[in-house]
């Protein structure tokens, strides 16, 4: 019996069979040859297994959903497993000359209901891994058989038998481990493939856990256009716009691009997708933010990758082909979206050709007088380009209501947070930013605009608002007539342009508020006094007199320090202001710059205590009634919101060195992604760049590989040394540092506060990025390095026994 430990990156295997080698004189160098064919080497695997499930489900009558099932990596189990209830595999085709062994032979070589034919895909694995394991049973002796697949010590491919047991059953997996580093491009792969299957065949593979999968492609528009309507020579070609232009596959992230699918939705097969380059200009639908699906039975070819279709004659006509069609069916789709009166259509009619977004090459037409079909889809939306917006028209009744029974009508965008007066011309206008200009109320149709109508007495912004806060990003027309009848009718009216289709919201259906006002609604106003601060521009200390409740300028925030006597509150015994301050490297100034502040201010322990009583006495107060009474004329009520504003300025510092941790720039040298000083090495350099020339699966799994990771992947290519070094923020990292060392820790403070100090302290140090040591770590670690003096030779045998040398010497 085999003992396979599957948990594990590398599997123990004692196998029971005999070694079956691969036919087909497939040798160490041709399976390389195979590897590099793939850009993307772990999503090949995966697209090959799992393309491979899902026409074994189909022969066996099964959905993919049904069929096919996918068990993703975790950090507790890094292995993938593709699982299909198709018919499985005899043990006479596994171990056959001629079957699974033989290179090249498929059984759905000339089936137009499979996907493949190739006689590859099997062996895709090994372009990112030395051993995969297959578990199959088929119904003629439900035996569960598990092969271990393997690379031998010259490259070529074998198989062993290493157990059988009796099945429970019929199908087969597919299962090989996947580098902790890679578990995030194993979701990106598999959610990719999925979505694409989702969109062209309305049908998918499982998933144990679709948490994991990042919501990786933009939204299809919903608008397919079948071309065959217009070309009746390409019956079954679809296009499906997408609303954005990231489709082509990348390890790191999806990029602009077009796809292209092949199905045949007869069978049941197809689904996922092929790469494609534009043979037009950049208006044709290859160019990105395309899907083109294209039956099997166009026979459009494609590489042995499968990351790509093929580029024949006969293929780049259908594609040009494709292109013209695409150009009137889209004309006509605009033209009928645009002539139907309703909501949804004109939503529809957004998600196919953007707002302003040029997204896909539809989107593009639409706004650029260049393209061969603007002026057609121009003419076909109004005889102005598709913006993506409506306006609110003010009907007569309404105009009415306005100016002669009291209807108030109020706007906000939730983006901004201010009910604005609205008033009624022909259409809708909203007072602007400025409070002196009037501007028409738009909308997209794709997030229509709620009519919000007030049928109760008292409280109902505050209710309004508490609810609008849930609903995130919104844009809402408040109507607040002299009777909830009065708000209800102007609201009818205003959605009857509409079809009715705006959402329509009524006060007295959403939660009731808590009612709390303290001091009477007024904000007691704070005494003039002496206030110190640390001025940036001025470089020095200055005092002013002022109240903790007066506005000065547009301070977008006020941080401030507690100064007793001499003793900073925080920091170090015998620190000053001063000793913070560094104009040339780094400090105090910068630290201020980066929160966008001018001044720190030093504050007294009796004006704290001041402060903080005030802002106490505010949180007590419904700001939201206090706003609606100010909006209502009541002075005294504009006059304590002002003042409650200006509280709400006052911050501590600290809570601003907090909030910088999660900055970017700050954010990325904590985590080790960004850095700031970086010191070179030539023999690092020139190792990583040698290794990087091509994959060397030679090295796959080994101590080596895991210790050069972080500076070179050596099944991509991808050399990670950096070259250049960027420091736009060194010195706002420098004042952290100087501000870090100043900073006193006791043993009652909190965790967070302690690990924010040490951050701190520790900033420039881990910003530093010291190849010159990791050469030396290395050396020390693996002594064959020592003796290294040249691998940047274009003798490739140099690389490659130095490649064999460490595969031995450090597995």
């Amino acid at each position: 019996m085999a003992e396979i430990a599957t948990t594990h990156h590398e599997a123990t295997v004692i196998a029971v069979g005999e070694e079956m080698r691969a036919t087909a004189n497939v040798s160490g160098e041709l399976m390389e040859m195979l590897a590099t064919t793939y850009s993307f080497m772990l999503m090949a695997a995966i697209r090959e297994a799992i393309q491979n499930g899902c026409d074994a489900a189909r022969r066996a009558g099964l959905s993919f959903a049904e069929g096919v099932q996918v068990f993703l990596p975790t950090i507790e189990n890094p292995v993938i497993t593709i699982v299909d209830q198709g018919w499985g595999m005899t043990k006479q085709f596994m171990e056959a000359k001629d079957g699974y062994l033989s290179f090249g032979t498929s059984t759905k070589r000339g089936d137009n209901g499979a996907a493949g034919g190739l006689g590859v895909g099997r062996w895709a694995a090994y372009g990112y891994i030395r051993e995969c394991y297959i578990t199959t049973t088929h119904e003629s002796d439900m035996v569960e058989r598990t092969y271990f697949q393997y690379q031998n010590a010259d490259g070529s491919p074998s198989v062993r038998l290493a157990s059988e047991v009796p099945g429970r059953t019929v199908g087969t997996r597919v299962f090989f481990p996947v580098k902790e580093s890679d578990r995030h491009e194993a979701y990106r792969a598999v959610a990719w493939l999925k979505a694409v299957m989702q969109l062209t065949m309305k049908d998918s593979f499982s998933v144990d856990q679709p948490i994991l999968l990042p919501n990786i492609m933009a939204g299809t528009a919903d608008v397919p256009l079948n071309l065959g309507e217009v070309d009746p020579g390409l019956k079954g070609v679809v296009v499906h716009a997408m609303e954005g232009p990231l489709l082509k596959y990348n390890r790191q992230g999806l990029q602009a691009g077009s796809l292209v699918v092949l199905t045949n939705h007869e069978a049941g097969v197809g689904g996922l997708p092929f790469h494609v380059q534009t043979p037009g200009d950049k208006y044709s639908v290859f160019l990105q933010g395309m899907v083109v699906e294209i039956p099997m039975s166009f026979r459009v070819g494609f590489m042995p990758s499968r990351e790509e279709i093929k580029y024949t004659d006969d293929v780049n006509l259908l594609l040009n082909r494709i292109d013209a069609a695409a150009a009137k069916a889209v004309v006509a789709k605009a033209g009928e979206l645009y002539a139907e009166p309703s909501l949804s259509s004109k939503a529809a009619l957004t998600r196919l050709l953007g707002s302003n977004q040029n997204h896909n090459s539809f989107a593009l037409a639409a706004r650029d007088a260049q393209s061969p079909i603007h002026k057609e889809l121009t003419d076909a939306t109004g005889r102005r380009p598709w913006q993506g917006s409506l306006t609110i028209a003010a009907p007569a009744d309404v105009r009415a209501a306005v100016r002669d029974e009291g209807l108030r009508v109020k706007y906000m965008d939730s983006r901004v947070g201010v009910l604005r007066e609205v008033r009624a011309g022909s259409t809708l206008l909203v007072a602007a930013a400025s409070g002196k200009d009037w501007v028409e109320i738009t909308f997209n149709p794709t997030e229509p605009l709620y009519l919000v109508v007030n049928d109760v007495a008292k409280y109902a912004q505050k209710r309004f608002r508490m609810w609008a806060e849930r609903q995130g990003v919104g844009r809402f027309i408040f109507l607040n007539g002299k009777t909830p009848a009065d708000s209800i009718a102007a609201a009818k009216s205003l959605n009857a342009a509409f079809g009715g289709a705006l959402p329509l919201v009524h006060i007295s259906t959403l939660p009731d508020v808590e009612r709390r006002i303290a001091g009477g609604a007024v904000v007691r106003t704070a005494a003039r006094g002496n206030i110190t601060y640390y001025c940036t521009t001025a470089r020095k200390q200055e005092t002013k007199s002022m109240s903790l409740t007066e506005r000065d300028g547009k301070e977008p925030k006020r941080f401030w320090l507690e100064k007793d006597g001499g003793k900073l509150t925080g920091f170090r015994e015998g620190l000053t202001v001063n000793s913070m301050v560094n104009h040339y490297s780094g400090g105090l100034a910068d630290v201020l710059k980066a929160v966008k502040v001018e001044r720190l201010y030093l504050l007294t322990p009796k004006q704290v205590v001041e402060l903080r009583t005030a802002q106490a006495e505010m949180e007590e107060l419904d700001l939201e009634e206090l706003k609606e009474a100010a909006d209502d004329g009541d002075a005294e009520a504009r006059t304590s919101l002002e003042m409650a504003k200006t509280l709400a300025l006052w911050t501590p510092f600290e809570a601003a060195l907090m909030g910088l941790m999660a900055a970017p720039e700050v954010k990325g040298v904590l985590e080790g992604t960004a850095f700031t000083k970086l010191t070179s090495d030539t023999f690092l350099t020139m190792l990583c760049g040698s290794l990087a020339k091509r994959p060397r699966m030679e090295l796959t799994g080994t101590r080596f590989d895991r210790a050069l990771s972080p500076y070179v992947d050596i099944l991509s290519c991808v050399s990670h040394v950096r070259q250049k070094l960027e420091t736009p923020h060194e010195k706002l990292h420098q004042g952290l540092s100087t501000i870090g060392a100043c900073l006193e820790v006791r043993d009652d403070d909190t965790d967070e506060r302690k690990a924010m100090v040490a951050a701190f302290r520790g900033f420039m140090e881990r910003g530093h990025i010291n190849y010159s040591a990791a050469a030396s770590r290395l050396k020390e670690e693996f002594p064959l390095l020592k003796s290294v003096y040249n691998l940047d030779s274009r003798d490739e045998r140099i690389v490659d026994d130095f490649c064999r040398a460490v595969g031995v010497l450090y597995r």
